[in-house]
């Protein structure tokens, strides 16, 4: 069965991949998710509880990440929680806004917000 972890090392190749083919509304979809299911792997291996849910809201993602991740590194804390907005609302941008253009400097930017909260939680890619 697979875990979180590995469903966000999933979404980070199916995002190169879509961003390699010019799928850039896609890849900034897949890019948050990648980020997304890492943030859950991590706040569920830290002991949060999700209210009786698999995964936490994406609203209640900063606070949890306040509560539960990178204790004592307040700097890279308020680094992930930025990195995290800025892909939420990239993805809801390409998912839902389309007057909104998603092009490819979108999509490599939502690929190095990934990599950059992979790399602050300590997951190699």
């Amino acid at each position: 069965m697979p875990q979180w972890l590995d469903v966000g090392k999933d979404s980070f190749r199916a995002a190169q991949a879509l961003t390699t083919g010019g799928r850039w509304r896609s890849s900034v979809s897949r890019a948050y998710y990648a980020a997304f299911s890492l943030v859950t792997d991590s706040l569920v291996c830290a002991g949060a509880g999700f209210a009786n849910q698999e995964t936490p809201k994406h609203q209640a993602l900063a606070n949890l990440v306040e509560q539960h991740l990178i204790k004592g590194r307040a700097q890279e804390r308020r680094l992930l929680k930025s990195k995290l907005r800025t892909l939420y609302h990239a993805r809801i941008n390409a998912d839902y806004r389309l007057g909104i253009s998603t092009d490819r400097q979108t999509a490599l930017a939502a690929l190095a917000d990934m990599v950059t909260i992979y790399q602050l939680l300590g997951v190699e890619l």
